[in-house]
């Protein structure tokens, strides 16, 4: 499950998912078919960090982000646009500015797509 954001005029901005295990020790996901496979629902995961050897059970669930408007198109918004999510809770621009950097990875291969 996932939550949809959009600008205060309706148009999708995109998409956070949650995306599993991640190490932050080595900036690595724990799926075993990579990133690009994090949402596939066939992908396996590893209960430690095949880098460092951290265990699984310790690390954070990483939030994903997928673009529908490219980030270009975003940063040109004006700033006192509101940010809505589906579920109707409200983010001034900057305020959603600060979010974005929790979502751990950022997907572009969906943008102008029209999914939700």
């Amino acid at each position: 499950m996932g939550t949809n954001y959009y600008t205060n005029d309706g148009v999708h901005i995109g998409k956070s998912s949650a995306a599993g295990k991640y190490c932050t020790r080595c900036n690595l996901t724990l799926c075993r078919e990579g990133m690009h496979a994090i949402h596939s629902g066939r992908a396996t995961k590893y209960n430690y960090c095949p880098k460092c050897g951290y265990p699984a059970v310790l690390m954070p669930h990483a939030i994903s982000f997928t673009w529908d408007m490219t980030p270009e198109e975003y940063a040109e918004l004006p700033t006192h646009t509101v940010v809505r999510d589906e579920y109707g809770a409200e983010y001034p621009y900057d305020s959603f500015n600060q979010l974005l950097p929790d979502f751990r990875f950022h997907f572009h291969h969906l943008i102008g797509k029209d999914f939700s």
